[in-house]
């Protein structure tokens, strides 16, 4: 991932209540998680509202995404709308908020630099990912034996599997 959304803290946000506004497409063109990867084909769309809470800033919003992953029964290609919603909790360094740097709960962030929210809007779609990835529900996956996609023909298997396949020692646990 080599995408990013710097945003600077200050002066926008410097005192209570100041809020942000952004909206906008985060050119990113794909992600990595679970050891698959994620094509995005127009980026991530987000709207998002960063405010400053005393001490802190809160970001919330709402990111968008359509990818293109494999299917997990017929590896073809399939697509994936995904929505998530961001709520993330920025402690400003040096605030007067009792917050210390060993709570895991929050980020920690200095004053005056920026903060990057593009690792925070893809994970938050991460969060929306399926377990598995199907094309379809009622996906039919590859034939065991000769690995024909049978969403798409059928195939001249016998259905027995022979004795040197690795999953025939299945057969003998029933």
């Amino acid at each position: 991932m080599s995408a990013e959304l710097k945003i600077t803290l200050a002066p926008t946000l410097d005192f209570l209540g100041a809020h942000l506004a952004l909206q906008g497409v985060l050119d990113i063109f794909r992600f990595d998680a679970g050891g698959r990867a994620f094509v995005v084909d127009k980026g991530i769309s987000y709207n998002l509202e960063l405010t400053n809470t005393g001490g802190a800033v809160l970001v919330s919003g709402v990111v968008k995404a359509n990818t293109v992953a494999v299917c997990d029964r017929c590896l073809a290609s399939c697509d994936l709308q995904l929505q998530g919603e961001l709520q993330e909790y920025l402690v400003i360094k040096g605030s007067q908020a009792d917050f210390s740097d060993a709570d895991a709960e929050f980020t920690v962030v200095d004053a005056n630099e920026e903060i990057d929210l593009a690792a925070y809007m893809i994970a938050a779609l991460i969060f929306e990912l399926p377990i598995t990835v199907l094309c379809k529900d009622e996906c039919k996956g590859l034939c065991p034996r000769c690995g024909t996609n049978l969403n798409t023909s059928t195939c001249n298997c016998d259905g027995e599997l022979s004795a040197d396949h690795p999953f025939a020692v299945l057969k003998s646990l029933l």
